[in-house]
């Protein structure tokens, strides 16, 4: 025959808390895969955001370049027209005075 075996209560109690606290590690560990996993996906989400940016600000700062250039050249222009204009003016008024001069002899 088979010998009895018996189970004490303490034996019963420490199996149910390993077996317990196996299961609350297996739990943790599946939430740290978890975490693990979303903070990979948040970090390539992340690494993509900063390429993109990295792109658009080199676009940014080609554009601002030929925005600048652009902006120049019509600033030269105009201060080139304002000077032309006080020049004819001064040259049409120098005209003037001469005339009057000569008209006065």
């Amino acid at each position: 025959m088979f010998p009895t075996v018996v189970r004490s209560p303490y034996f019963e109690s420490q199996k149910d808390r390993i077996k317990k606290q196996l299961e609350e590690t297996r739990n943790t560990m599946a939430k740290n895969v978890e975490m693990m996993t979303q903070n990979i996906a948040t970090a390539e989400e992340l690494e993509i955001q900063s390429n993109e940016m990295s792109i658009n600000a080199q676009q940014f700062k080609k554009q601002a370049v030929v925005l600048r250039k652009t902006y120049w050249w019509k600033n030269f222009k105009l201060w080139l027209l304002i000077v032309i204009s006080l020049v004819l003016i001064l040259c049409l008024i120098g005209g003037i005075v001469t005339l009057a001069v000569i008209n006065l002899k």
